[in-house]
């Protein structure tokens, strides 16, 4: 070969190495997760599986709908799942590279660990030892975002982003074939002159509609908390993932054309208006879509206030306890019904629809003219329940948006009628099952365990991730709504109370709540604190473990409350012994076990031991043994009474437990 031959030969190799390394350069790395839970030995079976693994999602990278899966072994536990995906808009080729180098670098990231996962840009790879396929994961939830502020009207931005970003969230959870994803444009206005917003939203195609458009919605909510007024943010999750930009970050020439929405289980009926057959849309369909966007600009309208109003307005919200809430009612004034409307859905409040009694007065179930099904609770006249917890309820819950928080419908204020109206929540709440011998057994272990997840995404959402820092200051079993498939829902927000960003304590004279369930140092000293709720959360962990009321436990089982009993048998060795029976035939005792541990760890004596939920989260999400040891629970005598209202007096003596107890780990 000649020496021209070869140096054009050298030249061409240099040509496609460089051009490959600008290729592997345009990928951007954005995180990576290793839960640190367990690892696999070197030369183990599970890392040879792993190695198949690996070489099989890079040989199947150039598939043309971007996502494949694949596991390897079939003997537990060196079974392996794994998975990439592409972004809906990325060639094969881009694909191809992206998921050759997550491949590679996976391992360097995350080594000898069981499960990982890793995010480019253009796509993302995981595995675990532990079937991840067609399961929606919101933990860990990231957000990245553009230091640059947008520039102009934070509340036209805002306006124009919240709807975009919802339609496109629509869109690709009702793919039905091929990719979950979409993306949409839209012109925003910036110091008089108009540009566009992109957004981009993408699930794992093996999730179902419902549950793609959960995980996509669960991640717009946080957007308003995490990155106000952000020029561009990219929010990962293990399940999906959302985006928006001041620019074109995608390929418009190669994204899939729209999926028509889904037929409805009847045909429409004939529009009157519209004379070309079939043209019309269903009035389901409209609903379908209304429904959200209008929820959704309310919750841009009262952002948008709050950025206008400035000063004042954050005075009136953030004040002082006394000040806080009493003239917001005036921004959900649209959320207003008559009393005939009431009266109407409810059959003037038959005690054939009544359904339940709350703190503060009874509930009755409604049906609205057009069909809606509704749960309306109407405020007893003798409630404890003035209008200015009325008003604090109305507020708290217009402004709050989750799939685990009962969803605010309306209200009604009329002469001496107080009545608020929810979304009907079929399955009653927690406590009508959880303690009633017959039906706990329709709660095995795995809507248990769900229940508790549930609970914690929404006391999350409450503490750190909406706009507002919330304290419920009354969880309870009674509370805890449960939808047609048995998710939780929180509901009773009127003893709940808005905090400053950085504020840590509130202290009150007025003990609001349910013993049993109330923290020590808000029922003797008044203070409260995210920390009280996390105490109450602990005392409902043990409840839902064991089937046993708080109040009223001290009547058995040598111990004289349900916290007592669970750290007596935990210090013992023998936590299982805590489990409802009616559980033998469904729990898995490392999750059993791992809810006792963390509902000890909730109801320590120290308050800065408690810990966050957002520390909770990934507790119960992973198998991780580095779990905290508990420590001597917080224990005070119940006073015999349920839920109450009362003064609180300083000077009335307390029981202190001077124990010494030993720290044990029961095996």
């Amino acid at each position: 070969m000649s020496a021209l031959s070869i140096s054009a030969y050298f030249l061409l190799f240099c040509f496609l190495s460089s051009f490959g390394a600008r290729r592997v350069s345009s990928l951007n790395f954005l995180r990576h997760f290793c839960p640190n839970t367990t690892t696999y030995s070197p030369n183990s079976i599970y890392q040879s599986n792993l190695n198949q693994l690996l070489l099989t999602l890079s040989s199947n990278a150039t598939r043309e709908n971007g996502y494949y899966n694949y596991t390897v072994g079939h003997s537990p536990p060196d079974t392996i799942y794994g998975f990439f995906l592409c972004r809906g808009d990325v060639n094969t080729d881009v694909c191809e590279i992206c998921v050759k180098n997550a491949t590679t670098i996976i391992s360097q990231r995350c080594p000898n660990q069981k499960e990982a996962t890793i995010w480019y840009d253009k796509c993302m790879l995981r595995y675990s030892n532990r079937s991840i396929f067609s399961r929606v994961n919101f933990s860990p939830g990231r957000s990245m975002f553009n230091t640059q502020n947008f520039n102009g009207n934070s509340y036209n931005f805002i306006a124009v982003l919240v709807p975009t970003m919802n339609e496109t969230v629509h869109q690709a959870a009702h793919k039905f074939s091929g990719k979950k994803f979409a993306t949409k444009d839209a012109n925003v206005t910036a110091s008089g002159k108009t540009g566009k917003l992109f957004t981009l939203a993408q699930c794992t195609p093996d999730l179902s509609s419902e549950d793609c458009l959960f995980c996509l919605q669960d991640s717009t909510s946080r957007l308003p908390a995490c990155c106000e007024n952000k020029k561009g943010v990219t929010f990962i999750s293990l399940s999906c993932n959302i985006r928006y930009e001041t620019y074109p970050f995608y390929n418009a020439t190669t994204v899939p054309a729209a999926a028509p929405a889904p037929a409805p289980e009847l045909a429409p009926a004939p529009n009157p208006k519209n004379k070309q057959g079939n043209g019309g849309i269903s009035r389901q369909v409209i609903i379908a879509i209304v429904v959200p966007i209008a929820v959704v600009s309310l919750v841009v309208l009262l952002v948008g206030l709050r950025f206008l109003t400035g000063r004042t307005m954050k005075q009136k919200q953030y004040g002082t306890t006394k000040e806080r809430n009493e003239d917001d009612i005036s921004t959900v004034e649209s959320l207003q019904y008559e009393l005939n409307t009431i009266e109407i859905a409810t059959t003037s409040f038959s005690a054939d629809n009544k359904i339940g009694e709350g703190g503060f007065g009874d509930v009755y179930k409604g049906t609205f003219p057009d069909g809606q099904e509704i749960a309306v609770k109407r405020l007893s006249k003798s409630s404890a329940q003035g209008a200015k917890e009325f008003k604090n309820e109305i507020v708290l819950v217009a402004k709050l948006q989750h799939r685990n928080l009962v969803r605010l419908l309306g209200f009604c204020l009329e002469g001496e009628e107080k009545i608020l109206i929810y979304e009907f929540v079929p399955n009653k709440s927690l406590d009508y099952f959880l303690f009633d011998p017959e039906k706990q057994r329709l709660l095995d272990w795995s809507r248990r365990h769900k229940i508790i997840r549930g609970i914690t995404r929404g006391l999350l959402y409450l503490h750190e991730e909406s706009r507002l820092k919330i304290v419920h200051r009354d969880l309870k079993a009674s509370n805890k709504l449960l939808d047609k498939d048995m998710n939780p829902k929180i509901s009773d927000f009127g003893m709940a109370r808005i905090f400053d960003v950085d504020q840590s304590v509130e202290n009150t004279i007025k003990i609001a709540g349910t013993y049993g369930y109330m923290a020590p140092e808000y029922a003797i000293h008044g203070q409260f604190s995210v920390k009280s709720d996390v105490f109450s959360f602990g005392v409902l962990i043990l409840e839902i473990i064991s089937g046993k009321k708080s109040n009223g436990f001290y009547k058995s089982h040598g111990t004289r409350d349900l916290i007592s009993y669970a750290w007596k048998l935990w210090r013992n060795g023998a936590p299982l012994e805590l489990m409802d029976p009616t559980l033998q035939e469904s729990f898995v005792s490392d999750e059993v076990i791992r809810c006792i541990r963390i509902g000890l760890l909730c109801v320590e004596e120290d308050v800065n031991k408690r810990p966050t939920m957002s520390s909770i989260l990934p507790m119960l999400e992973s198998y991780s043994d580095t779990l905290p040891i508990p420590r001597r629970p917080a224990f005070f005598i119940p006073s015999g009474s349920d839920s109450m209202t009362k003064e609180r007096n300083p000077n009335q003596p307390q029981s202190i437990n001077e124990a010494s107890i030993s720290e044990l780990c029961p095996r």
